[in-house]
């Protein structure tokens, strides 16, 4: 049995390979183990993009959810109560709600980047009366990703911010959270 059993991915290679990151020797370690690696080489940002891309749609999202409302910016409730929205209920609705959300938030912040994630979890990302267009397979997590570093910028430790980060999205990959959000 694998240490992460809620990851799919039986190879690093295939999630680095999402991130368009260099083929390494250590493309056929288990995803397990080349997280471990760099985060024993403290490279929090890079851990904490790999393990997004790593996660399901669903839980990286979930992930940044908590990770955002951990750090507690106001300006957030929004797109946090249109990521959760979507986390009750992945619909279409939910889905181009949240890219509305996007669109107004600041390009770069934590809010923008959670929006864009939910908008591209699946299903077209073009308007409803357009021909579909689906987003980018890496999309979400980079974008899920992204959210927990902008979010963690916000705090006195950044550092600190995303090794607690990555505390939790390890537990989505340990399977140690269950399916809800919450």
């Amino acid at each position: 049995m694998t240490a992460w059993p809620r990851v799919l991915w039986s190879e690093a290679g295939q999630i680095t390979a999402r991130l368009a990151w260099p083929v390494t020797r250590e493309a056929t370690l288990p995803p397990e183990t080349f997280y471990a690696a760099l985060r024993a080489e403290a490279m929090l940002a890079e851990a904490t993009l790999y393990l997004a891309q790593a996660l399901s749609r669903r839980d990286a999202i979930a992930w940044a959810v908590e990770a955002i409302a951990r750090h507690g910016a106001v300006p957030a409730q929004p797109v946090l109560a249109a990521a959760r929205a979507w986390l009750d209920d992945p619909s279409d609705a939910h889905r181009h709600a949240a890219d509305q959300l996007a669109r107004e938030a600041v390009p770069g912040g934590a809010e923008h980047h959670l929006a864009t994630a939910v908008h591209f979890s699946g299903g077209s990302i073009a308007p409803p009366d357009e021909p579909a267009v689906l987003p980018p397979l890496e999309a979400c997590g980079r974008f899920a990703g992204a959210a927990i570093i902008a979010s963690a910028t916000r705090t006195a430790d950044f550092e600190e911010a995303l090794r607690v980060a990555l505390h939790e999205g390890e537990r989505f990959a340990r399977g140690e959270r269950d399916d809800r959000w919450t």
